[in-house]
């Protein structure tokens, strides 16, 4: 503090910054990990207190729990098989992106 005028100038103590990120950034990247992954949820289900998940949607839960390509049935027959990329959050938009699509054919 200046006493002459009782105005303050931060003193920045540069030796302690990388520590200073450190454990700012540490805590924000594990409990993005955590938000992205669902390990809170799935802690919290192993000591029985939910069934639930923190994702935003059922099929969210669905794309990240298994790896292995969706098969589309259309309405005139055709399918079409791949992984779902991107999709919708809700079914009144229905749209879905397959990465690498293929045609499944009856032969």
């Amino acid at each position: 503090m200046n006493e002459s005028d009782g105005s303050y100038t931060p003193q920045v103590e540069f030796e302690y910054v990388p520590q200073a990120l450190v454990l700012a950034g540490a805590p924000a990247l594990v409990f993005g990990i955590s938000i992205n992954r669902d390990w809170h949820m799935g802690l919290l289900k192993r000591l029985g207190i939910t069934a639930g998940t923190a994702r935003i949607n059922t099929w969210v839960d669905v794309f990240t729990d298994h790896d292995s390509d969706v098969l589309i049935t259309y309405t005139d027959g055709r399918r079409l098989t791949g992984w779902p990329a991107c999709f919708s959050d809700g079914p009144e938009e229905g749209l879905l992106y397959l990465r690498n699509p293929a045609w499944v054919n009856d032969s």
